[in-house]
C-alpha cells in the first residue's frame, strides 16, 4: 500500500469516510464541551491539526469523521486543538448557508 501524506501510515484496511474540508450543524455536544458549543450552532472544521508528532487530519485519518458523511463524531484531538470553528453567518444574509 502507498504511504500518503496527511494520512495514517497506510490507508485503513476497511471502509472510511473521506472529505477533509467541511461544515455542518452541531446536533449534540458531549459534557466536556458544553461550555463552548450548543446544538444548532453551525461550524467549519480546520482540518490541518498541526500535531507535532503525527499528521492526522479529519477526513483522512479518522474512521468516523469526514465531509462526505451525513453525521460525524468529532474526535477529542480536533476539539483540543480548537479546530472546530463556529460560524454565525454573513451580516445581511441571515438564515442563508
Amino acid at each position: 500500500m502507498p504511504i500518503i501524506k496527511r494520512c495514517q501510515m497506510m490507508w485503513p484496511p476497511g471502509p472510511f469516510i473521506i472529505g477533509h474540508e467541511f461544515c455542518g450543524e452541531i446536533l449534540a455536544v458531549g459534557k466536556k464541551w458544553q461550555h463552548k458549543f450548543q446544538p444548532g450552532q453551525r461550524y467549519v472544521i480546520q482540518a490541518n491539526l498541526q500535531l507535532p508528532d503525527r499528521p492526522d487530519c479529519p477526513g483522512y485519518s479518522f474512521p468516523w469523521i469526514g465531509g462526505e458523511a451525513t453525521h460525524v463524531v468529532i474526535p477529542n484531538e480536533v476539539m483540543a486543538q480548537d479546530c472546530l470553528l463556529t460560524w454565525e453567518g454573513i451580516p445581511g444574509l441571515k438564515d442563508r448557508w
